[in-house]
């Protein structure tokens, strides 16, 4: 009993987020509402589905769900997001990064999304691929020193210890 009401109230406050703080998926958020108009109750609805089933460790049903948040909104980067968050999580790396990079594409300067692939590239051995998101992120976020020193890191183990000095000074 005490699970469903945390579960219910958890619901609320992501439907409560959803309407009135996300610009990726509200439709004042959008770069041309005539253009790109979408039913966002519909949308709103098959998000918060899709959370619900994935805190509930229903990965399939969350997916399902996230489909059709993709079909109402194709341009959310949340859905790609979280779509990513689950294929990684279950073991498909490549299907993850192609919705990261569908994410990345919506939201360009996106720390999460940046820093996420970037460590997906890493984990893949891809160090030239990591260093470019990790730039990135820099360029976009100068003042977070972990990227900074994550991007000194893979210059270093990339052999390119004049950028990593330069990182270090």
């Amino acid at each position: 009993m005490r699970s469903k009401i945390v579960l219910y109230t958890l619901l609320a406050v992501l439907a409560g987020n959803l309407i009135s703080c996300s610009k990726r998926i509200s439709p004042s958020g959008l770069r041309n509402n005539t253009k790109n108009e979408y039913d966002a109750a519909s949308f709103n609805y098959f998000y918060v589905e899709a959370l619900k089933q994935k805190l509930m460790g229903n990965a399939g049903d969350a997916l399902k769900y996230l489909e059709q948040c993709v079909k109402v909104n194709p341009e959310s980067d949340a859905a790609y997001y979280q779509m990513s968050q689950i294929v990684i999580a279950n073991g498909d790396v490549k299907k993850g990064k192609q919705f990261m990079l569908k994410a990345l594409s919506f939201e360009e300067k996106n720390i999460w999304y940046l820093s996420i692939l970037g460590g997906l590239y890493y984990q893949e051995k891809n160090i030239d691929s990591a260093i470019i998101y990790y730039e990135k992120a820099v360029k976009y976020f100068p003042e977070k020193e972990n990227l900074l020193l994550t991007l000194g890191n893979l210059y270093s183990e990339n052999k390119r210890y004049d950028k990593a000095a330069s990182i270090f000074d």
